[in-house]
This record gives C-alpha cells, sequence and structure tokens, in this order.
C-alpha cells in the first residue's frame, strides 16, 4: 500500500460519522491533495456499537 504524503485517522465512532469523513476525503481530492484515510477504531468504540475488529 502507498501513503500519500498527508494521512487521516477515521473512526466512525458512533455509526454517525463515516459518510462525513469520507466525503472529507473526496472534497481534499478534488481541490487536489492527496489523502490516505487510515481506519481507526479504539476497542473501547469497538465495544459501544458492538463490532469486533478484523483480524
Amino acid at each position: 500500500m502507498r501513503l500519500e504524503k498527508y494521512s487521516v485517522g477515521l473512526g466512525d465512532r458512533f455509526l454517525h460519522q463515516g459518510r462525513a469523513q469520507l466525503q472529507a476525503i473526496v472534497n481534499a481530492k478534488e481541490a487536489g491533495v492527496d489523502i490516505t484515510p487510515v481506519w481507526n477504531k479504539s476497542d473501547r468504540e469497538h465495544r459501544i456499537v458492538g463490532t469486533e475488529p478484523v483480524t
């Protein structure tokens, strides 16, 4: 995987922010800025929303 100069940690903490976070990446691309999204969700967040990390 090739990382761009910029990366940003994303995580749909409570199943509400994912769409807006990805739209920000698209908006940046349209403005000429390449950003690599990096998924980031803590164990606590997984427990709150009832998900599990992929291993």
